[in-house]
């Protein structure tokens, strides 16, 4: 965006500055690539001439200018590839960079102005309104982004994408003391979530008593929402939903 406080080269253009980022991490991925070390041709097994077979596939795409997530991959493939950690083979989120006077501007007027239409999933944030809200308390913060017509914070949405992205979800522990949150994975079970806070939690699961997120914060807490029935006990096939609150019950 144009601002006179800030030094650029060239002229403002989001779509240019992710070619020029896609390319450089293709050629990352390429030099990763020529650095693993051909079979002995005298002890070449089946494994090996497959594992290369798929390497190769890999370079010839990479010097394409294609990413390595663009190709549908069997699951033979990945696993030759995944100890490799190739960069453009990982999950990508664009976060674009606004000014403060295009905050009210959607996510589709921004790729219309931008050219970004193609692009997918794109966050956008004003590094600026996120320096001011560090300074705000709760209730300043919400009024700051009532007036800028928004309901988050470029950087709570940030977060909720990259869960999305990454397939994770959170669940929370509420106490007399404290209350905590805890990430899973989407379609983990209620012994696999109890197991985040302890492996021993995990194998020593009973059962689990949970509340959702909302009865527990309109019901003021266990005992009430208890007494209105919105208290549930489930087993080991549970299968976790985001913002559950959680009591486990486990052998000692």
């Amino acid at each position: 965006f144009d601002d006179n406080n800030v030094t650029r080269e060239g002229e403002i253009n989001p779509k240019s500055d992710l070619e020029t980022i896609k390319t450089e991490l293709c050629l990352a991925d390429l030099q990763t690539l020529e650095k693993q070390k051909e079979p002995n041709p005298n002890r070449i097994t089946l494994e090996d001439k497959k594992r290369s077979l798929v390497f190769q596939k890999a370079k010839e795409i990479l010097s394409a200018g294609k990413e390595i997530r663009e190709i549908k991959w069997t699951d033979e493939d990945r696993e030759y590839l995944s100890p490799l950690f190739l960069l453009t083979a990982k999950p990508v989120l664009f976060i674009l960079n606004i000014a403060e006077k295009e905050v009210s501007l959607s996510i589709n007027e921004l790729a219309e102005k931008y050219k970004l239409k193609e692009i997918g999933n794109i966050i956008p944030i004003c590094a600026k309104v996120e320096m001011e809200l560090i300074d705000l308390n709760p209730e300043e913060r919400k009024e700051f982004l009532k007036e800028l017509g928004l309901k988050q914070s470029g950087l709570e949405k940030m977060i909720q994408a990259c869960y999305q992205l990454l397939g994770l979800q959170t669940y929370l522990t509420a106490g007399e003391k404290e209350v905590r949150a805890w990430t899973i994975n989407y379609g983990d079970k209620a012994p696999q979530a109890a197991g985040v806070i302890h492996t021993d939690f995990e194998k020593g699961f009973i059962k689990a008593k949970i509340v959702s997120y909302q009865d527990f914060v309109s019901f003021k807490g266990w005992k009430e929402a208890a007494e209105a029935g919105k208290v549930r006990i489930e087993g080991k096939d549970y299968v976790m939903q985001e913002g559950d609150v959680v009591e486990f019950m486990v052998n000692s």
